[in-house]
């Protein structure tokens, strides 16, 4: 599922910290893994860098590696890489993030963010060295079949990583705004809060019953009154070495302002993620 993986390379130490990881997972799949630098003025620089390192690290992981600096296309690096993701057929990326936020990722973006909305092959976005192979596996559902598009790379991943799975859902809290004689305030609604966990919990135990048997699964779900905060904090408690996602990929001032799960998480924690956007 994994099969071919892609690691863009700009240069420096922290987009280096993808490699150990995309290797890992390419030996696992018996992948090529692909050395991508965007050229932006020193070709031959890059070259020489590119081919040191490839050789680094299929010595060090028994690893089949092709490295090869790319021209910019039409300014932009992410469409540049999007671009070699179709035309090597790659059906994995593997890269670090910064995970700006704010004006700064207005203005200045970055490519992880943009390539999350122009690919459709699963991403790994990885804020810095992540532990390979991962143990347990955190995927975010909220019961449409949207979030649910996630589930066949996380299982595949625990598969091939011999790593538990744990599917877990996020329930809102319910509140009223309640006026009183002394005064008004905001209550959780306890009845509908009850309902919809039962409900959670019952679909989680459906899909873990329709899961492989071989695998390690449990469920678990949580009350909170924001889903990426949950899912950081249950990573977090759970020792969770990758949270696995589908996003819907906003666009713009609305993605913005209002942000999304997968965007948001990954301004919040510090564990790789695993998104994925159906097309």
């Amino acid at each position: 599922m994994f099969k071919d993986i892609l690691v863009p390379l700009d240069g420096s130490e922290f987009a280096e910290q993808a490699l150990d990881f995309a290797a890992g997972l390419a030996v696992r799949e018996g992948a090529l893994l692909h050395l991508i630098h965007v050229d932006t003025g020193a070709r031959a620089t890059a070259a020489v860098y590119l081919e040191q390192l490839a050789a680094q690290i299929g010595e060090r992981h028994a690893v089949r590696v092709e490295a090869a600096v790319v021209q910019l296309n039409g300014g932009s690096v992410a469409r540049t890489l999007a671009g070699e993701v179709e035309a090597r057929a790659v059906r994995s990326v593997v890269m670090t993030t910064h995970g700006r936020s704010g004006l700064e990722r207005l203005w200045l973006g970055s490519v992880a963010d943009q390539l999350v909305r122009m690919l459709h092959v699963p991403l790994f976005l990885l804020r810095s060295c992540a532990p390979m192979p991962p143990r347990r596996i955190l995927v975010a559902l909220d019961g449409t079949p949207l979030a649910e598009r996630a589930l066949a790379p996380a299982l595949h991943l625990a598969h091939i990583m011999r790593a538990q799975l744990t599917l877990l859902r996020v329930v809102a809290l319910e509140r009223a705004w309640v006026v009183t004689p002394h005064g008004a305030r905001w209550v959780e609604l306890a009845l509908p809060r009850e309902r919809a966990v039962e409900e959670a919990q019952h679909y989680l135990e459906g899909l873990a019953r329709s899961m492989p048997p071989d695998l390690l699964i449990d469920t678990q779900v949580l009350v909170h009154e924001s889903i990426p905060t949950a899912l950081s904090e249950a990573a977090e408690q759970d020792d969770a070495a990758l949270i696995a996602l589908t996003t819907r990929a906003r666009h713009g001032l609305e993605r913005w302002l209002l942000g999304s799960v997968a965007d948001k998480l990954l301004r919040s924690t510090t564990r790789p993620l695993l998104v994925v956007h159906p097309e």
